[in-house]
């Protein structure tokens, strides 16, 4: 005899009449027909294949699940809902072919299908006063399977995707944190999946109009799905590790949430990317031979030397002392940034600014080479000398000198390379940065470090306003901000994918690397801007270098005072770090 149908309405006597009508409008009485041609008698593996099939969904996958899931070990799979039944179906038949020990929180109305209990968890999605206890007891539920090892499917929305008006286009609901929290609480990895597509208009029309309607729709929008594929997009495997510095549910789910969302852009980005207009580039000069290099290096003296060790060398040097090399430097700088999509075009990197400013580059002996370079501007000189005109970054960011009295003894830093074949390794960075801890000592005057940073345009517009949107809600200076317009602003172009809350809490780089690394297929943020990070820099303002292959550059504000004993030591040295610390001291609260 067969079980009594889920899909019948819980009528009360007295509107038994109505039972017939109201089940045909809502799609429940079709989902009872299906409900009856099957043997009652699978597992919830067998029961949700032959679902699909009854209801004719397919589904496709952009990465094999196999890849994706590890085969043992706590695991939360996190998706977005924008159907509201379809999507379920399709996640659980792909996790449930690799990882038998799949449960999913979901809501408790889907309980009450006799062949998925076994795998459901169900919450009360309205969190009704007297369901609160039941919820906690269902979450507790849901942490103690991660905790002992088993697979846990949430859609942290909660609700399914709808009209937005304000940003005029169907929009994810802010995801709640239970998922973040069983993650953190039980060490698990997380797998996020995109789903592709969204219901009917006549669904939103609805919600519009109430958000119950749209409740109701819900089962004819699964019904009519009949025939389509829907497209799963599992991201990379997120481990304990990639998230350690994400030490909050609310930073943590703002992170599971983008990184989700943006699994549908990488594809697009990729073919964007690939179709970009390629530029007329003129041939680099040849390079400089090695004997004229020698002989403006040999000519030096002793005091323009900052560090030696091994082959190498830093020296800081004034573009009058050496015509030779900086000709090779612009080279360098040139076929360099080329190879990231930035560049002037022009067959070499020397401009007026050069004149005027300190050079300081590292030289291989051995090889006699140049391995990599920074130009150094003493702006409390360059002001003297020539005034606002005379600062590089004056050409791209509009400020006046109460920016600069602000700033207080300031270097500014820019044109920084290290060679292609230096790049596999941070050795030739490290040197750089040691060199210039070395000028720092000699001249402790100079407190802040600022200048242009390069996003190239390498990056997708969308991970260029990502990088843009998230350095700017955490590691923002407002105060200098105020101070700075851009010359070329990023367009400010809104997305559907993250208001300035959801960037709340991203401040550590690499969590911002991952996202970036969703979208890019080789590359998350760029070296250098990791580095001032970790030197705890600030960015003061965004601007797009059209003379430079549209390369965005962030205005970055590095205040030494700021960076940690060890940090500051490892450049300036344990005894220049003690000396700058007697002048300057510490940042205080």
């Amino acid at each position: 005899m067969l079980a009594m149908s889920p899909f019948r309405l819980p009528v009360p006597t007295r509107l038994r009449f109505l039972q017939p009508l109201l089940e045909r409008l809502l799609g429940l009485s079709y989902l009872d027909r299906l409900y009856r041609q099957r043997v009652h008698t699978e597992t919830p593996k067998d029961f949700v294949r032959v679902v699909l099939r009854l209801l004719g969904l397919r589904y496709t996958s952009t990465r094999d699940i196999v890849d994706s899931v590890p085969a043992d070990g706590p695991l939360v799979v996190v998706a977005n809902h924008p159907f509201g039944g379809a999507e379920g179906l399709a996640i659980i038949d792909l996790l449930l072919k690799v990882r038998p020990d799949t449960r999913v929180l979901a809501n408790q109305v889907l309980n009450g299908i006799p062949e998925l209990r076994e795998i459901f968890i169900g919450v009360d999605i309205l969190g009704t006063q007297n369901r609160r206890r039941a919820n906690r007891e269902a979450i507790e539920r849901a942490r103690e399977w991660v905790q002992g090892r088993g697979v846990l499917l949430v859609f942290p929305a909660g609700e399914v995707a709808s009209w937005n008006w304000k940003k005029r286009r169907v929009t994810e609901a802010p995801w709640r944190t239970t998922a973040a929290t069983i993650i953190r609480e039980t060490g698990a990895s997380v797998l996020p999946v995109f789903v592709a597509g969204n219901n009917s208009r006549l669904f939103h029309t609805l919600g519009v109009v109430h958000p119950a309607l749209r409740t109701l729709r819900l089962v004819r929008e699964l019904i009519n799905k009949r025939g389509q594929i829907i497209q799963l997009s599992p991201g990379k495997l997120i481990t304990p590790s990639d998230r350690r510095q994400l030490d909050n549910d609310k930073a943590l789910t703002n992170f599971l949430r983008l990184n989700t969302l943006l699994l549908r852009e990488h594809t697009a980005s990729s073919e964007n990317q690939a179709a970009t207009q390629v530029r007329t580039l003129q041939p680099l000069i040849e390079p400089v031979p090695q004997a004229l290099l020698e002989e403006d290096i040999s000519q030096l003296t002793a005091d323009r030397r900052l560090l030696a060790k091994g082959e190498m060398e830093v020296w800081c040097v004034s573009a009058a002392e050496l015509p030779h090399v900086l000709k090779e430097i612009g080279r360098l700088r040139e076929l360099t940034f080329r190879t990231v999509g930035e560049g002037t075009g022009y067959e070499v990197d020397v401009d007026q600014y050069d004149r005027d400013y300190l050079h300081l580059f590292l030289w291989h002996k051995a090889r006699q080479e140049i391995v990599g370079a920074y130009r150094l501007g003493l702006v409390d000189r360059l002001y003297e000398q020539q005034g606002l005109e005379g600062i590089y970054s004056r050409s791209l960011f509009q400020y006046d000198t109460t920016f600069l009295k602000k700033l207080g003894g300031c270097l500014e830093m820019g044109r920084s390379f290290v060679r292609p074949e230096y790049q596999k390794s941070i050795t030739a960075l490290m040197f750089l940065w040691k060199g210039i801890g070395a000028f720092i000592v000699k001249h402790p005057q100079y407190r802040i470090l600022f200048g242009p940073v390069s996003i190239s345009n390498d990056y997708s517009e969308l991970s260029r306003q990502l990088m843009a949107s998230c350095l700017q809600a955490n590691n923002y200076d407002k105060t200098l901000a105020d101070l700075v317009r851009p010359t070329s602003p990023l367009a400010d172009e809104p997305t559907a994918l993250w208001d300035p809350d959801h960037l709340e809490g991203l401040s550590h780089v690499e969590g911002l690397s991952l996202l970036i690394q969703t979208i890019e297929k080789d590359k998350g943020v760029p070296i250098l801007i990791k580095h001032y990070l970790k030197l705890q820099g600030e960015f003061a303002g965004f601007n797009v270098d059209k003379n430079f292959n549209n390369a965005l550059d962030g205005l970055i504000v590095v205040d030494l005072k700021k960076v940690d004993d060890r940090m500051l030591g490892k450049y300036l040295g344990n005894e220049g770090m003690v000396l700058f610390r007697n002048r300057h001291g510490y940042v205080t609260a």
